[in-house]
């Protein structure tokens, strides 16, 4: 038996948890794995990760160090949690790290994405993982795409977080946001007339407590007639969270990508972008 460090990724349904930190006696994405793995290792592992998700928001991709004295190695202990684990939450790969390693090492930033139906025809699939709205309430997905241009770029984000928001200040960069009707998701129905799928993706260095959320309830009623394309720039301005739209529900939001140096092509980070504590400056 020796004492031993594991990176891994983990894929989570959020639907029946209180989020991925622990917050007893509620479930918890942590508690999930800490309770999957205590039978793994001679003490409770030490369980950390790489992001914090909000009560009932999913993960395709999230980075979680694991660290105790066990006998297995990283193929038989990724097997053995999955074994372990509630179907609504997976390991995908599982490999030995160093004791310095921490699950943020090298990662500069996240890609969420928030997905809204419209209609009545919501697919069993995607229920669990879209906002779903009635067909009365279409999307101009354009007009959506048009507005969110205004929020692209190294802002004060004061309008677009929690009021309970912790962090010292709002200021992020978000580098690409896109909005637009699917039209070719492998489980969308096989006529139009069930509804419309509209997926937001936004990419950023940070976010702020709902901040993803919020930006997304704004911009599904810019989509709605209800506020400009042109007033997004004002919002943004005013740093007042009474102007911004409703914070979407928890649902629709996906971790769906964290990127670490070598991914900025896939990221679409623009060439030449940096802000302090990117991974790839050099300390003096």
């Amino acid at each position: 038996m020796r004492n031993v460090h594991f990176a891994l990724r983990l894929g989570y349904d959020g639907s029946s948890f209180c989020g991925w930190q622990l917050q007893p006696p509620h479930p918890s994405v942590a508690g999930a794995l800490a309770s999957a793995a205590e039978v793994l290792f001679k003490a409770p592992p030490k369980v950390t990760g790489a992001s914090r998700t909000d009560s009932g928001v999913h993960a395709r991709e999230q980075f979680v160090k694991i660290s105790g004295e066990t006998r297995l190695d990283a193929g038989r202990l990724m097997a053995a949690l999955n074994s372990r684990l509630p179907s609504s939450v997976r390991v995908y790969s599982c490999r030995e790290v160093s004791e310095i390693w921490r699950p943020k090492s090298g990662v500069f930033g996240k890609r969420y994405v928030y997905r809204v139906w419209t209609g009545s025809g919501v697919p069993p699939h995607l229920e669990a993982r879209c906002w779903p709205r009635s067909a009365s309430q279409a999307l101009d997905a354009l007009a959506m795409q048009r507005a969110a241009q205004h929020l692209v770029g190294e802002h004060d984000f004061q309008s677009f977080r929690s009021a309970h928001c912790q962090a010292a200040h709002a200021r992020r960069l978000i580098w690409h946001i896109g909005a637009r009707q699917v039209d070719d998701h492998p489980e969308l129905p096989p006529h139009p007339s069930a509804g419309s799928l509209v997926e937001i993706d936004i990419r950023g260095n940070a976010f702020c407590q709902h901040q993803v959320r919020i930006m997304a309830g704004t911009l599904v009623d810019v989509g709605r007639g209800q506020k400009s394309v042109e007033e997004l720039a004002s919002i943004l301005k005013a740093r007042d969270r009474r102007l911004a739209g409703m914070t979407a529900p928890a649902k629709g939001l996906t971790l769906w990508r964290m990127y670490q140096t070598g991914d900025e092509v896939e990221a679409l980070l623009p060439s030449g972008h940096t802000w302090p504590g990117a991974p790839w400056e050099k300390s003096p």
